[in-house]
C-alpha cells in the first residue's frame, strides 16, 4: 500500500465536503478547521434559516412549535414548567469535536458538553446481528476463519485481498450512509436519533435540491472491487484477527509465531469457511463500530457450523 492510499483511508474525503466549507464551523480533518462570518449573514448548508429547531439531551431534532415542544416535553415526563430554567452557551471549535465524540457514546451529549459537570452516562453499544433471508444465498467472498473449539470464538481469518478492501473500505464509508443500511439494528450513542430527526422532518425544513435523504446516500462497502483497482496488491494475502486488525500474510512462520503468543492448543483450533454476502456485510459493519475485542466472532460465528467434539 502505497502512501497515497494510505492517505485515503486514514484521512477520507467527506462526500458533501463542498458544502460543508460553507458551515460556520467545519470539522474536517483533511483540511484546516475553517470559521466563517456570522451565522446570521449566512445561508444555511442543508436546513432553511429562517427555521427555529428544538435539539434534545439525546441530541433528537425537531422543528421549534409550542405544539411540538408541549409534547416532547410531555413524553420526557416534565409537569411544571417553572421548573425550567434558561441558559446561554458559547459553543466553538473544542465543543463541537466534544459533541461529536460524546454523540457516539454518551445517552446525553448535550449535557455532558454545555454543562461540563464531569458526568458521562454512557451508553453502550448494543449489537444483534441481523439473520439473513432464505433468498440471499448468493456470496460476494469466500472466507476461510479458524475458530478455537473451547472459547467458541473466531481467533483470525486468512484472506484474499477482496476482502481486505472490503474492510478498508469501512474509513471511507460517511456515518450517515451506515446508519441507514443498518435501519437502527445497531445503536450508536445519540447518532441513531439524528439519522431518525432527519427522516421525520418536514420536507419543507430543507434547501432544495438537498433533500435530508443525501445525507445517507454513499458508496457501499460491499460492492465487489474490480481487479485493477482498490488500495492493496491484488496478489496479497492477510491475516485477519479477531479484533480486525490487518496484517499480510508473508509467510507461515509469522502465523505460528503468532499463534504460539497466543498460546492455544493446536488441537483446539479448527477451520472453517464461510460466505460473505450482503446481509453479513451489515453485520461485520456494525459489529466494527460497536466491539473492540471480537467482531469477526460477533458477526460471523453463527455461519461457523458447529466445532467437532474431542472423542
Amino acid at each position: 500500500m502505497n502512501s497515497i492510499c494510505k492517505s485515503m483511508l486514514l484521512y477520507p474525503r467527506n462526500p458533501f465536503e463542498s458544502l460543508c466549507q460553507k458551515l460556520k464551523l467545519n470539522v474536517n480533518d483533511s483540511q484546516e478547521i475553517k470559521v466563517q462570518g456570522n451565522l446570521g449573514d449566512m445561508d444555511c448548508v442543508f436546513v432553511k434559516k429562517e427555521n427555529l429547531y428544538l435539539i434534545f439531551d439525546d441530541l433528537k431534532v425537531i422543528q421549534s412549535s409550542p405544539s411540538n415542544t408541549l409534547q416532547q416535553l410531555q413524553q420526557l415526563g416534565y409537569r411544571n414548567i417553572n421548573k425550567l430554567t434558561h441558559m446561554s452557551a458559547t459553543v466553538g471549535l473544542k465543543e463541537i469535536l466534544d459533541l461529536l465524540k460524546k454523540a457516539l457514546t454518551s445517552k446525553s451529549p448535550l449535557s455532558n458538553v454545555l454543562l461540563a459537570n464531569g458526568e458521562f452516562n454512557q451508553m453502550y453499544p448494543s449489537y444483534v446481528y441481523v439473520r439473513p433471508p432464505l433468498h440471499n444465498v448468493t456470496s460476494i467472498i469466500n472466507l476461510k476463519v479458524t475458530v478455537s473449539k473451547s472459547k467458541k470464538k473466531i481467533v483470525y481469518a486468512e484472506a484474499q485481498a477482496e476482502f481486505a478492501e472490503f474492510l478498508f473500505s469501512f474509513l471511507t464509508t460517511h456515518i450517515g450512509f451506515i446508519l441507514a443500511q443498518l435501519n437502527d439494528i445497531f445503536s450508536f450513542g445519540c447518532m441513531n436519533n439524528l439519522h431518525k430527526s432527519v427522516k421525520e422532518l418536514d420536507p419543507s425544513c430543507f434547501i432544495r435540491p438537498i433533500k435530508g435523504k443525501n445525507l445517507f446516500k454513499g458508496k457501499s462497502p460491499y460492492v465487489k472491487i474490480e481487479s485493477d483497482v482498490g488500495f492493496v496488491k491484488r496478489l496479497s494475502k492477510f491475516v485477519v484477527w479477531d479484533n480486525l486488525q490487518v496484517t499480510p500474510l508473508e509467510n507461515t512462520a509469522s502465523s505460528i509465531a503468532f499463534l504460539q503468543k497466543l498460546n492455544i492448543p493446536l488441537d483446539d483450533l479448527e477451520e472453517h469457511v464461510v460466505g460473505i454476502g450482503r446481509t453479513v456485510t451489515l453485520n461485520l459493519l456494525g459489529a466494527s463500530l460497536t466491539s473492540s475485542e471480537a467482531v469477526l466472532t460477533e458477526a460471523l460465528f453463527h455461519l461457523v457450523k458447529k466445532p467437532k467434539e474431542e472423542p
